[in-house]
């Protein structure tokens, strides 16, 4: 969490979030133990518009099978 509050970790998240507010869509895709974690950053994605479009159903482990 510190290492969070560093002048360069915090441009890298300035950055990564100037790259989403620009992009006209946002593909999220979370396989296994990260589809619960892209499946919320998608929903909080669809609150502040339609711009972002969830890959996978609920965990998708047919594909990796």
């Amino acid at each position: 969490m510190a290492s969070l509050c560093e002048p360069d970790s915090l441009r890298r998240l300035e950055a990564t979030a100037d790259r989403l507010r620009s992009a006209r869509k946002v593909y999220v895709l979370g396989l296994r133990s990260s589809h619960a974690i892209a499946w919320h950053f998608h929903y909080v994605m669809t609150l502040l518009g339609e711009r972002s479009v969830h890959l996978d159903g609920p965990g998708e482990l047919a594909a990796m099978g």
